[in-house]
């Protein structure tokens, strides 16, 4: 899980800091996305992005990309 990871590095990088001993944690959200033929919004599964409703292919997301993180930098 990408939670786990984050948590690792995070632990290893804020030791001997005033970050260490703090928690991150995280919420997940299930990835969904609405057919833009149909309008249904349905959760994705795996890499399912097909519509359940009409079979179109032509989706967006619409929850589940809530955190991006772009880049991380270690000194």
């Amino acid at each position: 899980m990408v939670g786990d990871c984050v948590q690792f590095y995070f632990s290893l990088m804020s030791k001997d800091t005033i970050a260490e001993g703090a928690a991150v944690s995280f919420s997940t959200v299930p990835t969904q996305a609405r057919c833009r033929q149909c309008a249904k919004v349905f959760e994705v599964k795996e890499s399912d992005w097909i519509c359940p409703e009409c079979h179109s292919v032509s989706v967006e997301l619409v929850a589940g990309n809530e955190l991006f993180v772009e880049s991380i930098e270690v000194e």
